[in-house]
């Protein structure tokens, strides 16, 4: 992993621990030392501000709370100045940096230390995303997302599908699923993959796939 992204997690991950994993967003902007607000739109402002919109539901609130909750972390650690430096050759420095946050804001919203405890009981596995998503209250989405950027040391890869197509996917490698695609038959092309059949979504399965 490039160091200073390396570092950049770090320090949101130890400023997270040093705040005794607080998990409730609001308290834990205040714990930064970051001010805290509900508006019509959700922003990190310039004078250092998280602002959370009012609409949308509980978990969307969560995750919008966490990601502007990285944003000023990153300023104010001065990692956003340095990554617009060191990584200047970027195509798209709004999407890099926002792709960046998103990764950031997992940490906070589904801490290592969870992570690990979920999979202990579960294993690596599409049952796993899901009871990570239940324990950390964020969606499946968010959860497959954090699963498969566990650790680059070895291929993760998943999929949410609903009905014989894809509806979302994440992996730290290549991967041969991708929305809008066909989910394969499982004796053809799924060796290896977990499924869970959501019970909260008709018709809905995650696919997950953890190997060396």
């Amino acid at each position: 992993m490039d160091p200073l992204i390396a570092d950049y997690l770090d320090h949101i991950e130890e400023s997270h621990a040093a705040a005794s994993y607080v998990s409730d967003m609001g308290a834990l902007a205040n714990a930064f030392g970051i001010r805290f607000g509900i508006g019509a739109v959700s922003i990190a402002t310039p004078d250092g501000e998280v602002v959370v919109r009012r609409s949308g539901d509980r978990r969307q609130r969560r995750a919008d709370a966490a990601h502007e909750i990285v944003h000023q972390l990153s300023d104010l650690g001065q990692y956003t100045e340095a990554i617009h430096y060191h990584h200047a050759s970027v195509p798209d420095m709004h999407a890099h940096i926002e792709a960046l946050t998103d990764h950031g804001a997992d940490l906070l919203l589904m801490p290592t230390l969870l992570v690990r405890e979920v999979i202990g009981e579960y294993g690596d596995t599409a049952r796993a995303v899901w009871e990570l998503s239940q324990a950390a209250d964020v969606s499946p989405e968010l959860a497959l997302r954090r699963m498969a950027f566990l650790t680059l040391d070895q291929r993760r890869a998943g999929f949410l599908a609903t009905g014989s197509y894809i509806t979302y996917s994440s992996a730290n490698c290549y991967s041969p699923f991708w929305p809008g695609g066909r989910l394969p038959e499982p004796h053809i092309a799924l060796e290896g993959v977990s499924l869970f059949r959501l019970p909260s979504r008709r018709n809905q399965t995650i696919g997950f796939l953890a190997c060396e």
